[in-house]
């Protein structure tokens, strides 16, 4: 059984407020699938935009090792195209012409085919202030949990 990497952006939910998520595929190279199963790769510079012109969905800056260096490998910041249905595409289109709203990747994974997945979600960035309401919530919950252990 092969081993099945989670690559996750944690830093999303740190400055985005996720207002609806979604799964899409990936459209990869043959020479993506190793660094991909061996967890070398990060999510962190993603971003996700969308071609409304041929109904493509396209992610920006995903980095992907390239771990073999010859003339049919990849590149490790090239956009890759992502696979949704085109009902999909354009209701999160409309929704993202709306002010402050982007389509940021949480998390890429295998499925149990083995298809490579990528977590997205309609998200709103936070106001400084919902950043310390998240830091502080994350702090009371850690000393419930420390509670709760010592009894």
């Amino acid at each position: 059984m092969k081993i099945k990497a989670v690559i996750s952006n944690n830093k999303a939910r740190y400055e985005y407020e996720f207002l609806e998520q979604e799964t899409a595929g990936v459209m990869l190279m043959g020479s993506e699938i190793k660094p991909l199963t061996e967890g070398k790769a990060g999510l962190t510079e993603a971003f996700v935009w969308i071609d409304i012109e041929n109904n493509a969905v396209w992610i920006k800056n995903m980095y992907i090792k390239n771990t073999n260096n010859n003339a049919y490998s990849h590149g490790e910041y090239r956009e890759r195209k992502l696979l949704m249905t085109k009902k999909q595409v354009v209701k999160w289109s409309k929704l993202v012409e709306t002010k402050g709203v982007t389509i940021i990747p949480i998390k890429g994974f295998f499925d149990n085919r083995n298809k490579y997945k990528i977590e997205l979600a309609l998200a709103k960035g936070k106001k400084l202030f919902d950043k310390r309401n998240t830091i502080k919530e994350r702090d009371v919950n850690k000393d419930i949990q420390r509670e709760l252990k010592m009894k």
